[in-house]
């Protein structure tokens, strides 16, 4: 066999051995976590709808207006996330709202259906902005800023939420430990990313140029863009204060959706243990282990307002209502609304690529 034939043959081993390697480890992974789903639906969720189930034989007409505005809170949420968005953006580069709303629920949708789907739902919305017609340098680095400002809301209710559960239970120590650790490590992240978001862009440009020259000259182009908006919505306070606002508003709406949810089920003998149970509940939910947190947030969350003093079928009822306003109903409306929202964003793009071509 000549050389040729031999280098050849050895490519082609070569290659055969690195699409089986990206074979086995871009569908391990996605098996791995498809049985932690399986194991976590299987003990924690489906025993759950069980419970939940007998305990809604209970339930009377009283309950109805609970679950209604359950639902109308969740929306509130679902707006508030749409609306932390769209403040984030500057004025003129904003879409309509109600593109927004549309692009933001079908982002929770993949959020809560795929793995790793909180980077896929980036990806997701940052293509439907440019679609939309906002530059990309910009609807990224909104798009990184809604991750501190989020993180730092969620802390501050986390605070709130210990606040005012301390006064009650001193003798709880430990809980109280755990809860100011994890608020601590959480706006330490939050505090690093937004301080980064504003001075570490002279470094990113310097570390950029040593990328070859073509790809290193766009890279810095828009990895610059980006920190620029980053830095730009940083230094105006009206927008600024507006994402924070959006951002406080959806945590407390679905914060208040849980606790009507629970209400629901049966009185609750304090709204300061659910309300420390959603906030950390909520804080372990950030953590990517499955879509959406299933089944992490029904294994923890139940056992949790157990040990608050509410009733296990209470707790399996409230949460289980909860989780299909907040979790499930966002998958049914994401579908239909991600075609329209993808449709429209297209017709929208074409005019202004239109408007800009006759100027």
């Amino acid at each position: 066999m000549s050389a040729d034939a031999s280098l050849t043959v050895e490519r082609a081993e070569a290659t055969r051995r690195g699409w089986t390697w990206k074979i086995l480890t871009g569908y391990g992974w996605r098996a791995v976590v498809l049985a932690l789903v399986g194991v976590l639906l299987w003990r924690a969720v489906v025993p759950q709808f069980g419970e939940a189930w007998r305990a809604s034989r209970h339930l009377t007409f009283a309950a109805i207006p609970f679950v209604v505005l359950g639902l109308l809170l969740e929306l509130g949420a679902f707006s508030a996330y749409a609306g932390m968005t769209y403040s984030a953006l500057p004025h003129a580069e904003r879409p309509r709202y109600r593109m927004m709303w549309g692009v933001n629920i079908t982002g929770i949708a993949i959020t809560n259906t795929m793995p790793a789907g909180g980077a896929v739902t980036l990806g997701y919305r940052f293509r439907m902005l440019d679609r939309m017609g906002t530059p990309r340098a910009v609807a990224a680095g909104s798009l990184m800023m809604e991750m501190p400002v989020s993180s730092l809301a969620l802390s501050a209710l986390f605070v709130i939420a210990v606040a005012v559960f301390l006064p009650a239970s001193l003798e709880g120590g430990e809980v109280v430990a755990v809860a100011f650790a994890v608020v601590v490590v959480f706006v330490a992240a939050a505090t690093a990313m937004f301080l980064a978001a504003v001075r570490c862009r002279g470094v990113m440009h310097m570390l950029l140029r040593v990328l070859p020259s073509a790809f290193g000259r766009r890279a810095a182009r828009f990895v610059g863009g980006s920190l620029a908006a980053m830095a730009a919505l940083a230094s105006d306070r009206g927008r600024l204060g507006a994402t924070a606002v959006n951002a406080m508003t959806n945590w407390a709406c679905d914060s208040a959706a849980f606790c009507a949810f629970l209400a629901m089920a049966g009185p609750l003998p304090t709204i300061r243990g659910p309300l420390l149970a959603y906030a950390l509940t909520s804080v372990i939910s950030l953590v990517p282990i499955t879509p959406g947190g299933l089944g992490v947030v029904e294994a923890v969350l139940v056992p949790t307002l157990v040990g608050f003093g509410v009733s296990p079928s209470h707790a399996a009822l409230g949460v289980t209502t909860w989780r299909l306003a907040q979790f499930w109903l966002p998958i049914a409306l994401g579908g239909s609304v991600g075609v329209v929202a993808l449709t429209r964003a297209g017709v929208r793009r074409t005019s202004r690529v239109g408007a800009a071509t006759l100027r």
